[in-house]
């Protein structure tokens, strides 16, 4: 068995590593809140808002297991498994002016890669306290993804509303109408 692999087996080594992802989600998505407010884009800021309580909810589902456990350290530098993927890193996308439905694509893409994690280490543990709270971390995440395509479908509509509605004022402009 090689090294890695028995990783994916350590339940302890198993915590520490989602409470460290979901502990840098926490930071980045509550600080770029933060941003958007001050830049006055309070759409965006409260998806980001809406996801960072979700990740606290998530991080609490982690914390029932650490109760009685000496989490280990990790380094900063240690990726769980080869297509890991860092939660900020959906960021690099994110704008001061984003719209609200765009938020919600990056949310949705942090997200997809907590999802990702926990699938694959799902996929590497077949028994024990690691299925355990992968199970649990995954239906968490089928709860909030239904409910946050809700709210992303609705935003992307009232976007798409705005639009037509700047469409008609420049048709009408560019007629000779005024408003």
């Amino acid at each position: 068995m090689n090294q890695y692999k028995e990783k994916y087996l350590d339940f302890t080594w198993v915590l520490a590593m989602i409470n460290a992802m979901i502990e840098e989600s926490i930071y980045h998505t509550d600080t770029f809140a933060h941003s958007l407010k001050v830049h006055h884009n309070d759409k965006a800021a409260k998806v980001f808002d809406r996801i960072c309580e979700q990740f606290k909810a998530e991080q609490n589902i982690v914390l029932n297991y650490t109760l009685n456990v000496d989490l280990p350290n990790i380094p900063p530098w240690e990726i769980p498994y080869t297509e890991y993927q860092h939660p900020a890193s959906v960021l690099i996308d994110a704008t001061y002016l984003m719209s609200e439905s765009e938020a919600w694509k990056l949310m949705n893409g942090m997200i997809e890669i907590h999802n990702n994690f926990y699938n694959f280490l799902f996929k590497e543990n077949k028994e024990g306290d690691v299925i355990n709270i992968v199970d649990q971390l995954i239906d968490y995440y089928n709860q909030c993804g239904q409910e946050n395509k809700g709210h992303e479908l609705k935003a992307e509509t009232k976007q798409t509303e705005s639009l037509e509605d700047l469409d008609v004022i420049s048709l009408h402009s560019s007629e000779g109408g005024c408003w």
